[in-house]
C-alpha cells in the first residue's frame, strides 16, 4: 500500500506545475516549470507596487502561459511571520499586511523573506553540510545562512537583514544599505543603472568609483560576518552584480581583509542560478508546501 502511495505521489508531482515569485524594491521575476522547461518573466514593480497588484501580476503570468500552478512560493523583501508582513522598506504598501490574501485563491502558496528563498536554491548547489553565507545585493542588501546545511533564522525569523549593519560614511553614522545597496549608487549618481554600466565600460571614474566603493563596502561586512562563521561558501546574488567592477571590489576586499585561514577553507561565487536564485527558491518553497498537504 506504501508503494502504490510513493508511485502516485512521484507521477503528481511529475505532473505538477509550479510558480516562484521573487518581489523586489524594482522589480518582479515570477517563473515556472512549465512541460520540463523553466519560464522566466521580469517586469517593474516599485514604491508604490501593492500586494494587490502582485497578486494580479501572478495571474496575468499564468494566464499567458496557460497554467493552473499547484503551488506557489512568494519571495518578498524584508521581514516576515508568515502569514504576516511586518517590514517591508522597499516596498511601504506590503507593510503590517496579511500575505494570506497575496496569490491565486485556493493555490497553496507558501510566504518567505526573498534571502531566505534565495538560500534554498544556493544548497541545492552545495554540499549537504555546507555552512554557506548568502549575500543579496539588489536595490537593498540582505543575507541569509546555513550553519552544516541547516538555515539559521534567529529567534524571531529576522536574522540576516545585512542591509541595517552599521556603516561610518563621510564621518556620519549609517547602514550598508546606504552604501553598498544599487539604490543608492543609482540615487548618488543621478543616473540610471544602464547609464551607470555605460560609464564605466567607458572608463568614467565618477562611475567606476562609485561603484567600486560600494563593493569594497560590501566586501568589508561580509569579511567581518566570514570571520564569525567560518563559512565554507559564500555565495552573492542580486541585479547590482550587473555593475561592472562591483563583484570582483568586493571580492578583492574580502581578500584584503579577511583572516587568511578562514577565508582559505571559503569559496566566493555569484550565485549559480543568477538573476533567478531567488524566484528558484520560491518555487521550491511552494512545492515542499504542496507536498506537505498531499
Amino acid at each position: 500500500m506504501v508503494a502504490i502511495y510513493c508511485q502516485k505521489e512521484n507521477e503528481k508531482q511529475i505532473m505538477s506545475i509550479h510558480v516562484g515569485v521573487d518581489l523586489g524594491g524594482s522589480k518582479v521575476r515570477i517563473v515556472s516549470s512549465v512541460r520540463g522547461q523553466l519560464v522566466s518573466e521580469q517586469s517593474t514593480s516599485g514604491p508604490e507596487f501593492t500586494p494587490e497588484m502582485l497578486s494580479k501580476r501572478i495571474e496575468e503570468y499564468c494566464a499567458a502561459q496557460n497554467i493552473h500552478p499547484d503551488s506557489i512560493g512568494i519571495a518578498i523583501p524584508g521581514l516576515l511571520q508568515p502569514p504576516q508582513i511586518i517590514q517591508c522598506d522597499d516596498l511601504p504598501n506590503f507593510s503590517n499586511t496579511d500575505g494570506s490574501t497575496i496569490g491565486i485563491p485556493e493555490v497553496p502558496t507558501a510566504l518567505l523573506n526573498d534571502v531566505d528563498a534565495g538560500l534554498i536554491d544556493a544548497l541545492t548547489h552545495l554540499p549537504s553540510d555546507a555552512t554557506c553565507l548568502l549575500v543579496m545585493a539588489g536595490t537593498t542588501i540582505g543575507a541569509s545562512v546555513a550553519i552544516n546545511g541547516k538555515p539559521f533564522s534567529g529567534v524571531s525569523g529576522f536574522a540576516g537583514e545585512l542591509g541595517y549593519f552599521p556603516i561610518i560614511q563621510d564621518c556620519e553614522s549609517t547602514r550598508l544599505d546606504k552604501v553598498a545597496g544599487g539604490r543608492y549608487i543609482i540615487s548618488k549618481l543621478g543616473v540610471s543603472p544602464e547609464e551607470i554600466t555605460s560609464g564605466i565600460l567607458h572608463g568614467e571614474q565618477k562611475y567606476i568609483s562609485a561603484v567600486n566603493n560600494a563593493g569594497q563596502t560590501l566586501g568589508r561586512v561580509i569579511s567581518g560576518v566570514m570571520s564569525l562563521i567560518n563559512p565554507s561558501h559564500v555565495v552573492v546574488g542580486g541585479g547590482t552584480l550587473r555593475f561592472p567592477g562591483y563583484f570582483e571590489s568586493m571580492q578583492n576586499e574580502i581578500e584584503r581583509t579577511c583572516l587568511n585561514p578562514i577565508l582559505k577553507v571559503c569559496s566566493i561565487t555569484k550565485a549559480a542560478s543568477g538573476e533567478n536564485v531567488v524566484a528558484n527558491g520560491a518555487l521550491l518553497a511552494g512545492k515542499a508546501k504542496m507536498i506537505v498537504s498531499i
